[in-house]
């Protein structure tokens, strides 16, 4: 059989099958007004992109549109986060000196009566918790070193008064919680719940 010739029986089962009517592609279906807003503006866009001005503009054109595009996005960002673009001043928002919290050289006893005279509530909550520190450390409990989290500690000392202690220096040291005389006295009392 040559490969070349038509079978006509095949050809006419073919014209016949409503699945290979490709003509019915052709004819528009019934749009929706937002197809055919779709369509008008897809031909005003294209009847620009063939006038005199785009040829004129050229690349221009797209130089600006993009331009357009990048500030509509700043703009966006700027009006939704007013914040993002702000600078904040450093020296306003810690109003104490960062230190190394070490557990050594240190007088315990003098200093948080020291910050305690001065009212400076933050250095008294830090220096209860860093006393509390240096008496697990010499009694074995824990074992101290300048680069663990406070949280590595409740996993060596896992009584439930010292789980509050980290809790409340945790939420002082980072968490920019507001430092009273009362949660001081708290941080004492449960700093000799503890027993070493």
């Amino acid at each position: 059989m040559d490969s070349l010739s038509i079978d006509t029986l095949t050809l006419h089962s073919f014209q016949q099958n409503p699945d290979f009517d490709y003509e019915k592609e052709w004819f528009l279906q019934d749009d929706s007004l937002v197809d055919w807003i779709v369509r008008q503006l897809e031909e005003l866009f294209v009847s620009f992109l063939n006038s005199r001005a785009y040829q004129w503009m050229g690349p221009k054109f797209w130089l600006i549109m993009g331009l357009l595009f990048l500030i509509g996005i700043a703009l966006y960002i700027f009006f939704r986060h007013p914040n993002l673009f702000r600078r904040k001043s450093v020296s306003s928002q810690l109003k104490y000196e960062v230190t190394e919290d070490t557990i050594y050289g240190i007088d315990f006893k003098q200093e948080i009566e020291k910050a305690l005279a001065s009212q400076n509530y933050r250095e008294a909550a830090r220096l209860i918790y860093l006393q509390k520190l240096r008496e697990l450390s010499d009694a074995n409990r824990i074992e101290w070193r300048l680069y663990k989290t406070p949280t590595q500690y409740t996993r060596e000392e896992t009584s439930d008064n010292f789980r509050k202690l980290t809790n409340h220096f945790l939420r002082i040291r980072y968490g920019n919680f507001n430092t009273t005389e009362a949660l001081c006295k708290e941080m004492v009392r449960l700093a000799e719940g503890i027993e070493v």
